[in-house]
């Protein structure tokens, strides 16, 4: 047997061989690996709408962009009911969400052409926006261009965002006014870090922060883009945007619709080869990576909304459905994960517009806002149309589509189950997070929650 030490001296051996371990093992032991970015949620919410404005739950959201402000000729910035807008703003911070204004959208960018052409030009509404986004205390922007008509305009757009970049940081916190917390990428959002471990998701490709220097007091610049890139865009333009903006926000819906000779989905997550326009909400998200734009860049782009045509056939007569309405092919499920019947919602439609929601009578457009879809023909649930309305299910587009064989009038449109499929790619493809047009259409939070259910 071995001769016992001392009490003491056995501790402070013990103590100094710990020590040591300790010490090896903190130099040895890799760097704690960087936090995952919060997943953005993101949504654009109508000036031009008080009534619905007031009603809109911004709490799940972790920014909104107030849309639109439209670009005038002299450089000056225009918002329907701006003298509202500082206390909308104020409500949206409340909720725990960010305040953005967007610049111009579609009926919106006449001027932007112009205005980017021109150094002059551009740094006046670089200085117009700086100072709207200060003066109303915003957190930043988003610019909405739509679209650049060619390689020109694409050039253009690169050095009109670089003046604007450098037009905030000149500004000071960020250009003036608002919250001097704005726009880091850690503190993209006081919503986004919820404790429900969805940031952890095993098998997604969730990066950590890549925070630029100086980024902690800088406004946000944000840009809805189309479904495909902008024709003419190259590699390197493509990186020197993705340079000088926070993230990009996809528009990955109006696909299909009644403009075109055959109906198809509004949004569909994978196209059929050969039926309606060949993109989709993945395949818009492989062309922007291709150019090189980083996916941690990248907002998915949701719809809350359908579109109605009027189709030239019976599109209930060859399916079968469930007591739900829910289209059944041999073999398949109608869930989200069903194939259910190829080619089924595709069928020529008349170049009638059609009525769509309560709210499109005076244009007929055949826009469906959600909120209306689930009072008024979704009475029974989101699988459950009020007759004579069939539900079917897309499995190659992964969306849902409802047919009225009274009226022979078609609607593609978003239900949770599609809006939650698209959320999970987005997730686990690493993009930054999902953007909905837009707030005042949803009900009962139904569409976003199912986007937060990203596990």
């Amino acid at each position: 047997m071995l001769p016992l030490r001392p009490l003491a001296a056995t501790i402070a051996g013990t103590a100094a061989t710990l020590s040591l371990s300790l010490s090896l093992s903190l130099s040895l032991a890799p760097p704690p690996a960087a936090a995952a970015e919060p997943f953005l949620y993101i949504g654009y919410c109508p000036s031009w709408n008080p009534a619905a404005i007031e009603a809109t739950d911004f709490s799940p959201y972790t920014h909104v962009n107030i849309a639109f402000a439209i670009p005038q000729a002299d450089g000056s910035l225009v918002l329907e009911n701006e003298g509202q807008l500082g206390a909308l703003a104020a409500r949206i911070r409340a909720q725990g969400a960010k305040a953005l204004v967007a610049v111009g959208g579609y009926t919106g960018s006449a001027a932007f052409g112009c205005a980017a052409a021109d150094a002059g030009r551009a740094a006046a509404l670089s200085a117009a926006i700086v100072g709207f986004v200060g003066r109303h205390g915003l957190d930043g922007v988003d610019i909405d261009w739509e679209y650049p008509a060619g390689a020109g305009d694409v050039a253009n757009l690169v050095t009109f965002l670089a003046t604007l970049r450098g037009a905030f940081d000149a500004g000071g916190s960020g250009g003036g006014g608002g919250s001097s917390s704005s726009s880091s990428s850690d503190d993209m959002n006081r919503n986004a870090d919820d404790d429900d471990g969805v940031f952890k998701r095993r098998g997604s490709k969730r990066r950590g922060n890549r925070k630029r220097g100086g980024e902690q007091d800088r406004k946000i610049i944000s840009m809805a883009v189309p479904a495909m890139p902008y024709p003419g865009l190259t590699p390197q333009q493509a990186r020197d945007m993705s340079a000088l903006v926070d993230y990009i926000s996809l528009m990955q819906y109006d696909i299909n619709g009644p403009w075109a000779g055959e109906t198809g989905p509004n949004a569909p997550f994978d196209f059929e080869a050969g039926r309606g326009l060949q993109v989709s909400f993945r395949s818009s998200i492989e062309a922007w990576r291709a150019l090189g734009w980083p996916a941690e860049r990248m907002v998915a782009g949701l719809a809350f909304y359908g579109r109605a045509a009027r189709a030239l056939r019976d599109m209930n007569a060859g399916t079968r459905g469930d007591a739900a309405g829910n289209t059944t092919a041999a073999g398949d499920d109608a869930a989200a994960e069903g194939t259910g019947n190829p080619g089924a919602q595709y069928a020529a439609q008349s170049a009638e517009r059609v009525v769509g929601d309560r709210d499109d009578a005076c244009c007929a457009t055949g826009t469906w806002k959600w909120k209306w879809l689930r009072q008024d023909i979704l009475t029974g649930g989101v699988e459950a149309p009020a007759a004579p309305w069939v539900r079917h299910w897309d499995g190659v587009s992964q969306t849902p589509w409802l047919f009225n064989s009274e009226t022979m009038v078609y609607i593609t449109y978003e239900d949770p189950a599609s809006i939650a499929r698209k959320a999970r790619h987005a997730y686990e493809e690493g993009l930054r997070g999902v953007m909905a047009w837009s707030l005042e259409m949803e009900w009962d939070n139904e569409l976003v929650s199912a986007a937060k259910e990203l596990c």
